[in-house]
């Protein structure tokens, strides 16, 4: 496993994690119990799929990096506009929609390990489950007429964008195995369509989400 590839698990491991951990600190904080029933359940998930980027390295005999947001203007730092359920679950959103998209494009690269692989395929399968529960959330709450479900996903949709584009061009600026990955995701981006942007259309229909 090459240098980069290795960077990249460790990274993988370390989103997921600090997605579990936020989801945690949701649960406790929500007065809903619904709501804390899936975020204590979608906590476990991001938890579960963290850990098992660690068996892969460890399977290979590769030591687990450091990975944090030093300059802190990654996604998650967005977390901090979040006022109330509505605005984080919409935080949440657009951010797993894009995981399918971008593990779809690592699967693109040639000379992939076969754990890896296989790994990054269940992967990208099992974020739909987290995908529809939130959709379906929001989709009720904009039935009620509730203006913010658009508001919300437009802000953190468009922080989302910005953030992804700037960590395509740190992959590409790395060199090696990351640039050839950056590379991959820029002539494909075109092909991610923002699937939340439905909710932006009054009264839209509830279509399959399309992540490119």
């Amino acid at each position: 496993m090459s240098p980069g590839e290795q960077f990249l698990i460790s990274r993988y491991a370390a989103s997921e994690l600090a997605g579990a951990l936020l989801l945690g600190k949701a649960a406790r904080k929500t007065k809903d119990p619904y709501l804390r029933s899936k975020y204590t359940w979608h906590c476990a998930e991001e938890a579960r799929h963290a850990w098992l980027w660690m068996e892969l390295l460890g399977e290979t005999g590769t030591p687990a990096q450091e990975v944090h947001d030093e300059t802190g203007d990654q996604y998650f730092r967005a977390v901090e506009k979040a006022q109330d359920d509505l605005d984080f679950l919409a935080f949440v959103h657009v951010y797993e929609m894009r995981v399918p998209f971008h593990f779809g494009m690592h699967l693109k690269k040639s000379n992939l390990s076969e754990p890896l692989r296989k790994l990054l395929h269940q992967l990208q399968l099992e974020e739909g489950s987290h995908l529809s529960w939130v959709a379906d959330y929001l989709e009720e709450e904009q039935k009620k007429g509730n203006p913010r479900v658009a508001e919300a996903l437009q802000m953190f949709g468009d922080l989302e964008d910005k953030t992804y584009r700037m960590d395509i061009k740190r992959l590409q600026m790395a060199g090696g195995d990351l640039k050839k990955l950056g590379d991959i995701i820029e002539q494909n981006l075109h092909f991610y369509t923002h699937p939340w942007k439905r909710f932006l259309t009054p009264n839209h229909a509830k279509e399959p989400t399309s992540v490119g």
